[in-house]
């Protein structure tokens, strides 16, 4: 993994990129706003390609925050 995109949108078909960061360590903060109701996290290798994407969560709280566990 080379970097993290975080798409969001409102259903799992129609999920949208709202945010790419480098990797960093075993965690990476990525912070992102969005009225979207549901987020996810796609691995990306150097050129950009997909490697995965999380399941597709609802943000929870006033500041969209969402935690891998």
């Amino acid at each position: 993994v080379a970097r993290w995109a975080v798409v969001a949108g409102p259903r799992p078909g129609a999920l949208r990129r709202v945010a790419v960061a480098r990797r960093s360590g075993f965690e990476t903060r990525i912070p992102v706003r969005t009225g979207h109701p549901l987020v996810a996290v796609r691995a990306l290798d150097a050129g950009g390609r997909a490697l995965g994407e999380s399941t597709p969560v609802r943000p929870a709280g006033e500041s969209g925050t969402v935690t891998a566990p």
